[in-house]
């Protein structure tokens, strides 16, 4: 598992984004394909309301996980900026007790 993990460590972050929206995207086509191949008519809209709602509640969940994925990481954001302000002095507290 930590060789799959070193090799995907080393793609680009902005063509590692693409390749993970194009593989999405080629699920949810597939998927939506192969559903309404094998789905009959009359059973797809006899379920409209409910695939409103269903869409609704996951698009609901979808945003409550991104907005604590964006809460988590802007308080790592600070907690880093906090570690490297205090390196920095203690770097610059070295630096003067050696130069004198």
């Amino acid at each position: 598992m930590t060789n799959f993990s070193y090799h995907l460590l080393q793609i680009p972050s902005f063509l590692l984004f693409i390749l993970i929206m194009a593989f999405a995207a080629a699920v949810a086509g597939l998927s939506t394909y192969l559903f309404r191949k094998y789905a009959k008519v009359k059973i797809l809209r006899s379920h409209n309301e409910v695939t409103g709602f269903l869409f609704l509640a996951i698009a609901s969940f979808y945003a409550f996980l991104l907005s604590f994925i964006v809460f988590l990481v802007w308080g790592q954001l600070n907690e880093t900026r906090t570690n490297v302000s205090n390196e920095g002095s203690s770097a610059l507290g070295l630096y003067r007790d050696i130069k004198f």
